[in-house]
């Protein structure tokens, strides 16, 4: 890149997606799930404990928070 070589590594994200050298996804998926499972954490206060939403919202909000970020 611009005369400069670039460092070859084992592992690295992009776009979100951690690409490695093996042709392994188990940490991509281990990945994914963590971060879904944050998500769906840091929606409690708002969402799930929240009385004034119904049903269909927190389903709205759980697909397109915590469904998006899992898939």
């Amino acid at each position: 890149m611009k005369g400069q070589k670039l460092q070859a590594v084992d592992f690295f994200t992009y776009l979100g997606c951690t690409l490695t050298v093996e042709v392994n996804i188990d940490g991509e998926i281990n990945n994914r799930i963590a971060k879904a499972s944050g998500g769906f954490g840091r929606l409690r206060k708002n969402v799930w404990e929240c009385r004034g939403l119904n049903a269909i919202t927190e389903l709205k909000v759980c697909h397109a928070v915590v469904l998006t970020t899992l898939l």
